[in-house]
């Protein structure tokens, strides 16, 4: 039986690859240019209590919010925390009010059925996200496919 890591390790293994997802934004047209701040709407599974902790407390994000800021000095970092159960309702509320997001970072299924209802875009077709693409197995991008198109990258 794999033995889980202690949730200190687990968070900066996700800072690490939110730190790393977010510097492809780059490759995402109107998330570069004169862009002053990113919002990030994290919707962990119900099953990631060790994650909804490390929100409460917002000191544990602070050096996801340090490395970005060394990366990236001109764009200021929001992260919230979203639930998988209400995610579709908050993001109408949100958007209905222009506040939402400019990124989500979920499991496929949900970026999928976000993508379907019409509450995000699909990855916009350029040559620098088919490159990146070449990178990544084609079992993982179906995993984040709709009918609509790309919902999101695997992390």
């Amino acid at each position: 039986m794999p033995r889980l890591q202690p949730p200190q390790q687990r968070l900066r293994r996700l800072c690490g690859s939110l730190i790393a997802l977010l510097g492809l934004l780059v490759l995402v047209p109107g998330c570069r240019g004169t862009r002053t701040s990113l919002h990030v709407l994290v919707v962990p599974t119900d099953r990631m209590e060790w994650l909804r902790e490390a929100f409460r407390d917002q000191r544990d994000l602070e050096p996801l919010r340090q490395e970005f800021q060394r990366i990236h000095p001109d764009v200021d970092l929001q992260i919230t925390l979203g639930s998988e159960g209400d995610i579709k309702h908050t993001l109408r509320k949100d958007q209905s009010r222009g506040l939402g997001p400019d990124l989500v970072l979920s499991r496929g299924p949900v970026a999928i059925a976000l993508l379907e209802a019409g509450l995000v875009r699909p990855l916009p077709d350029t040559p620098e996200l088919q490159e990146s693409l070449k990178l990544l197995s084609p079992d993982d991008l179906k995993r984040v496919s709709g009918t609509r198109g790309l919902a999101g990258l695997p992390m």
